[in-house]
């Protein structure tokens, strides 16, 4: 008994915050994500690569033999390069106003197309809003799995039909119409809400690499 309650006010409480975001991300996440295009300098991109770099990570991850990754918890160098734009502020002031200092960075360069990797199916990373910064160190193309996202399907009337599903889904499951591949250069940056359905793309050649900064967003209750 107390479990199936449990259950049912944890789902009344994730529809509660999917209800109360959906306003914001409306108006300033349109889709679920923005591109925002040569936002980094050449120099930044260089910078960056030196400054998370992998000799200097604080944790390895796991990923099936995918990607090679690693998580670093010293977020300051990349959002002095990104948050004093006025576009990325109030992105950030309309969605997540209680909360703008990212959990940590991951680094991840593709090195085995052969493996899906926890990113190579269609899956939200959470239903309540999630925010990620995407940072492309190399160009992201079809070939080497440049991420997909469902236009959208962040929004509250995506989300009700699959509440009990869990979190990962099939192709049977995804409107692939609504599909948008994130063809991206260094420079280039993606904010994204991913509560939206995305996927890595199936790839066909290693070597993308991306920097994600990684955001969560306290609870409501």
């Amino acid at each position: 008994m107390m479990t199936s309650m449990r259950i049912v006010l944890s789902n009344l409480k994730r529809t509660l915050e999917c209800i109360y975001y959906d306003q914001s991300n409306k108006k300033v996440l349109p889709k679920g994500y923005v591109v925002i295009r040569e936002f980094l300098t050449a120099k930044q991109i260089n910078q960056l690569e030196m400054i998370y770099s992998f000799d200097r990570q604080d944790r390895k991850m796991n990923s099936d033999g995918a990607d090679r990754r690693a998580v670093f918890y010293d977020t300051k160098a990349i959002m002095e390069m990104i948050m004093p734009n006025p576009m990325v502020k109030k992105i950030f002031k309309e969605y997540l106003p209680a909360h703008r200092h990212p959990t940590f960075v991951m680094r991840n360069i593709l090195i085995n197309t052969a493996m899906a990797g926890s990113g190579g199916g269609w899956h939200r990373d959470s239903y309540t809003p999630t925010l990620k910064i995407f940072v492309p160190l190399t160009t992201c193309t079809k070939g080497n799995g440049a991420t997909i996202f469902i236009d959208q399907s962040q929004k509250f009337e995506s989300k009700i039909t699959d509440f009990f599903k869990g979190p990962r889904f099939h192709n049977v499951d995804i409107p692939l119409g609504s599909a948008t591949q994130l063809l991206l250069n260094p420079g280039d940056i993606v904010i994204a809400d991913t509560s939206c359905l995305h996927r890595g793309g199936v790839a066909s050649i290693t070597g993308r690499d991306m920097l994600t900064i990684y955001y969560s967003n306290p609870s409501l209750i």
